[in-house]
């Protein structure tokens, strides 16, 4: 992005209202506290008010409550809204308490916020409403390249978003299109479609690649009066040609086409249209544009190409760019930076606690794992991390020495289903100590070395085997797309009273999908229930 579009998809109009709403709820507090509150308290009060909005706008920029692009939802925008006002809230609170020296100056503080929440909760009534009353005689006037049909998925996103145009027409890919328009207007009566034919062209060029060809020559029909005054077909009828009874919004029935893409600079200019949405087809070639773009571009038309491609439900996207390349990325894992910032620190800070505080408990099962059967205390092996990493993982030792050997003529008795994973009850290689230090997790703890290391996390996915890996499904890869943890949703939700691998690659991914810090922290708690009770574990 350069200056030009730093900020284009930031909705000025709602920053510019929440903070009207919090200087309103300001001023009016303070006028019920006149005579009560000292006057060398002002300026603190002030300034508390200034550390409330910087805090409650960045905190609502930050969750993208100022984007054009986000879906209206009230009750979403209404739990957002709710985060950022009590992150803003504590913070003044805690400011005040030191800043402040009376108790009516404290409570003109919570009075405010009061106040402050109840304006926000009533604006957010009236946010598509006021939205599109601020911005009425600031709408683009749009024109649409396609057929309406391909644009209904597009409006029903579009209508639930802050975005607004000012609808002109549709303009057709060819002659073919624009004629058949003409004549094939729904026979059910279903809807109305109207056609401008000032055109009298007869050209019949079909396809994209034809119909880009015969872009660039077109001459408005404008003609000078003798005062040198522009005139247009469209100043006779109303704006861009069409009256208020002749376009609806796009979807409602009744459409209308106002050219067709061979004479698009004609129509650009007749209609004096400020930006342009063409949907790409499947069959369209991306460089196939360029000559619209780079006419639009001189002609100081906006162009939003409209990508329609193919993607799984479970994949998230967004557009950034490098230089002059736009880029579409699609992610199914969180590329939420500071959030991993946060889960990274935690990690090093948990793992650091976990090393210290159970250190009594290591040393002492280190010295029975020694005393029970022969063999290192330690057991080490390679597994699988993000993306196919390998790394060692350590663990206490709960088995014999030939354990790995011995797998094989287990196999028969694996318990779990559908899948590449071993698990058996009653496992013959298991030591006593083994099976205690398995039954309370022990075993587990050395793997805080990893996470301090960074090849693991605290909370995560189950880390495969190199053997499981090379055994797995393409559907099951994603869930090997994180860091592994030392626990997770398969560890809450039975650990190994699941015996079908399917539930444990779905809870894996569940995972995946939904992750969050307050995930992470609803999951530790949890683990710290399922130790203390000793369920699922063998």
């Amino acid at each position: 992005m350069n200056r030009s579009n730093v900020g284009a998809n930031t909705n000025s109009v709602q920053i510019l209202l929440d903070s009207v709403v919090l200087l309103v709820a300001f001023i009016i507090n303070l006028l019920c506290y006149i005579g009560r509150i000292k006057a060398q308290e002002y300026p603190a009060l002030l300034a508390l008010f200034a550390v409330f909005v910087l805090i409650f706008i960045m905190s609502n920029k930050e969750k993208y409550l100022y984007n054009v692009t986000l879906f209206t939802y009230i009750d979403r925008i209404q739990r957002k809204i709710t985060v950022s006002f009590l992150l803003a809230g504590i913070t003044i609170l805690i400011f005040g308490r030191l800043t402040l020296k009376t108790e009516d100056s404290r409570l003109f503080v919570w009075t405010y916020l009061l106040l402050t929440y109840m304006l926000v909760s009533v604006k957010m009534l009236f946010h598509t409403n006021l939205n599109n009353a601020l911005m009425a005689k600031n709408k683009p006037r749009t024109a649409l390249v396609g057929d309406e049909s391909t644009f209904e998925k597009f409006f029903y996103f579009l209508n639930k978003t802050s975005i607004v145009i000012d609808f002109v027409g549709y303009i057709a890919w060819s002659k073919n299109d624009y004629d058949a328009a003409a004549t094939g207007a729904d026979k059910n009566g279903d809807n109305e479609v109207t056609v401008d034919n000032t055109d009298a062209d007869n050209s019949n060029v079909a396809g994209t690649d034809a119909v880009i060809n015969a872009y660039g020559t077109g001459v408005s029909n404008m003609s000078a009066d003798k005062n040198g005054d522009n005139k247009t077909e469209s100043d006779k009828t109303g704006v861009g040609g069409v009256t208020e009874n002749d376009t609806e919004k796009p979807g409602t029935g009744k459409t209308k086409y106002i050219g067709y893409m061979e004479k698009l600079e004609e129509v650009l200019h007749e209609h004096r249209i400020d930006q342009l949405y063409i949907m790409q087809r499947d069959t369209d070639q991306p460089d196939s544009f360029q000559p619209v773009i780079d006419m639009c571009m001189d002609l100081g038309v906006t162009v939003r190409m409209v990508v329609d491609i193919y993607k799984k439900r479970n994949a998230s996207s967004y557009v950034s760019s490098v230089g002059t390349y736009p880029i579409i990325t699609y992610h199914t894992i969180t590329l939420n930076t500071h959030e991993q910032v946060i889960k990274r620190i935690f990690d090093i800070a948990a793992s650091i606690f976990g090393i210290i505080v159970f250190s009594p408990i290591m040393l002492a099962t280190a010295i029975a794992i020694k005393l029970d059967s022969k063999g290192p205390v330690l057991f080490k092996q390679t597994r699988v991390g993000k993306n196919g990493r390998l790394f060692k993982i350590y663990k206490f030792r709960s088995m014999f020495v030939d354990a790995e050997e011995r797998k094989a003529e287990l196999m028969k008795q694996n318990q779990m289903q559908n899948g590449p994973m071993f698990k058996m009850k009653d496992d013959p290689r298991i030591t006593k100590v083994g099976k205690f230090i398995r039954k309370t997790s022990i075993d587990e703890l050395p793997q805080f070395f990893n996470i301090l290391g960074g090849s693991m996390s605290l909370v995560g996915t189950r880390p495969p085997t190199v053997d499981e890996v090379e055994k797995y499904e393409r559907n099951q890869w994603r869930r090997i797309s994180i860091k592994p943890g030392l626990t997770g949703m398969w560890q809450v939700s039975g650990r190994s009273a699941i015996t079908d691998f399917n539930k444990v690659v779905e809870l894996d991914t569940e995972y995946i999908d939904k992750w969050s810090l307050g995930l992470d922290f609803i999951i530790i708690l949890k683990t710290v229930r399922v130790l203390l009770l000793r369920k699922g574990a063998f």
